[in-house]
C-alpha cells in the first residue's frame, strides 16, 4: 500500500504551469514506489491524458469525473485513493521537494490530525499592485511563522486551504457519505466559471465534528502560480460574491461557523448605506459581499424546494 496518494482535480489546466506541477511532483524525495498519483479530469476538453506524460510514475493514472464541480472531482479522487493518506494538489501548486515526504511523517506522528495544510507562497508573472496585497488571502495564498494545531472552530481560526491539503482516507469517506446525505454540501466547490468555493473549509469543519483536530504546518511549503487575471478587479469582485454565497452555505451546515453577527438591518438598506457612505474599491467589495450572501441564501432555498434526492457522486 501506497504511504500517500497525490490527487489532482483538474480541468482545462494552464499547458505551461501544468508541466511544472507534474515536475515539481517528479522531484520529491519521497521514492515514487511510496506514493500514488491520480489526476481526475473534470471534463477537459481536449482530455488531459490526451497531452500529458506520467509514464515517468509506475502508481499513476488518469481518471474522468464528468459531474462537473471540484467537490466532485476530489470525492472521485478519495474513491480512486488505496492510500490511507490523501494529499490534494491543484492544477497550479509547485510542491517544494520535501513536501510528500513531511505529510507522510505528520500523518504518523499526529494521528489525531484529520486535515492540514502548510504555506502557499504566490509566484506572480508580474509585479502585482501594490492595493491586491490586502487580498491575496483570497488567492489561497498562506504564510505563517509557527504550527498551528486547532481543537474547534472560533471566528479568528484560520483553517487549512485546499491548495496542498492533506486529509486522512477515513475523514474522506466518512465526508463522502455526508456529501449524498445533504445535498446543500453540492453547492460548495468550483464548477467551470462559478467562483464558488469552501469545500475545503467544510471538509475542515466536518473534521471537529468528527472528534478529529486541523493543524497548519510551516514544514509543509508550496508555491502557487498566479495569473495576472486572478489580480485585476473584476476577477476579485466576483470571487468575493462567490465566497460570501459560500459562507452562506457553509453556516447553513455548521451552527457554530460564522465571522461576525448577522446585521438586522434589511438587505436593500445595507446596500443603500454602503453605496452612500463608502468610497471606490471599498464600496464595491462590500456590495459584492452583500450580493453574494443574497445568492447564497436563494441557492439554499432553491436546494431545499428540491424534494427528490439527489443521486450520490
Amino acid at each position: 500500500m501506497p504511504s500517500c496518494s497525490v490527487v489532482i482535480c483538474t480541468l482545462n489546466p494552464s499547458v505551461t504551469t501544468f508541466p511544472r506541477v507534474l515536475s515539481a511532483l517528479q522531484a520529491q524525495t519521497l521514492p515514487v514506489s511510496d506514493w500514488e498519483l491520480i489526476v481526475v479530469d473534470n471534463g477537459s476538453s481536449p482530455p488531459v491524458s490526451t497531452w500529458v506524460d506520467l509514464t515517468w510514475h509506475t502508481q499513476s493514472r488518469f481518471v474522468r469525473e464528468m459531474t462537473p464541480g471540484h467537490l466532485a472531482a476530489r470525492i472521485c479522487g478519495t474513491r480512486e485513493s488505496t492510500s490511507p493518506l490523501i494529499v490534494f494538489v491543484d492544477d497550479d501548486n509547485l510542491l517544494c521537494p520535501t513536501f510528500l515526504d513531511d505529510a507522510v511523517r505528520i500523518f504518523a506522528e499526529y494521528p489525531r490530525v484529520g486535515v492540514w495544510s502548510g504555506q502557499s507562497v504566490p509566484e506572480f508573472s508580474t509585479p502585482p499592485p501594490d492595493w491586491t496585497r490586502a487580498y491575496w488571502c483570497l488567492l489561497a495564498v498562506a504564510e505563517f511563522e509557527s504550527d498551528e494545531i486547532s481543537t474547534h472552530w472560533t471566528p479568528d481560526l484560520v483553517l487549512p486551504i485546499g491548495a496542498g491539503m492533506c486529509v486522512r482516507q477515513s475523514l474522506m469517506q466518512d465526508y463522502t457519505r455526508l456529501c449524498e446525505e445533504n445535498p446543500a454540501r453540492r453547492l460548495l466547490g468550483r464548477k467551470g466559471g462559478i467562483l464558488m468555493s469552501s469545500d475545503d473549509h467544510d471538509i475542515a469543519l466536518c473534521a471537529f465534528e468528527l472528534n478529529y483536530v486541523t493543524a497548519r504546518f510551516t514544514s509543509l511549503k508550496l508555491t502557487h502560480v498566479v495569473p495576472p487575471f486572478r489580480l485585476e478587479a473584476p476577477y476579485l469582485l466576483r470571487l468575493m460574491t462567490q465566497m460570501a454565497a459560500s459562507r452562506e452555505v457553509l453556516a447553513s451546515l455548521h451552527p457554530d461557523f460564522s465571522y461576525g453577527k448577522p446585521s438586522p438591518l434589511p438587505h436593500w438598506l445595507r446596500v443603500l448605506r454602503h453605496w452612500l457612505r463608502l468610497p471606490g474599491f471599498e464600496r464595491s467589495r462590500r456590495l459584492a459581499t452583500l450580493e453574494g450572501e443574497r445568492l447564497g441564501r436563494k441557492a439554499l432555498a432553491q436546494v431545499k424546494s428540491i424534494s427528490t434526492p439527489h443521486p450520490p457522486f
